[in-house]
């Protein structure tokens, strides 16, 4: 979808109330839509706001499993932390993309925290 894919290219440029505009729009239009989900999800957890951001990512996890959701989760237990649930996440992005660069990097720094993954 046309907002998502804004709302993307304003998260990369670090863009965050043009990016939750996007997203926000691309919900409207579709509230089906994992992918807006899970980059509302990126927003809110960018804007410090973990509640919603656990919130969004596990919504758009329900509504098709995505490795953005599952990496916003890890990092939010990540920060909280909480490796074993951090891992948790990790593993099922890597599960869904095993060679998703973000995914493997999240993998390597809980090993170097002394955390593998189940």
């Amino acid at each position: 979808m046309q907002y998502t894919q804004l709302g993307q290219d304003y998260l990369a440029q670090g863009l965050i109330p043009e990016a939750e505009q996007e997203f926000q729009a691309a919900i409207a239009a579709d509230s089906t839509s994992a992918a807006a989900h899970a980059g509302l999800a990126q927003v809110r957890e960018r804007s410090g706001n973990a509640d919603d951001a656990r919130r969004e990512a596990t919504t758009s996890i329900n509504l098709h499993p995505n490795v953005v959701a599952y990496l916003v989760l890890a990092r939010i237990e990540l920060q909280a932390k909480r490796m074993p649930e951090s891992a948790a996440e990790v593993s099922k992005a890597l599960q869904l993309e095993p060679g998703n660069t973000a995914a493997q990097g999240m993998r390597q720094a809980l090993q170097a925290h002394g955390q593998s993954l189940p």
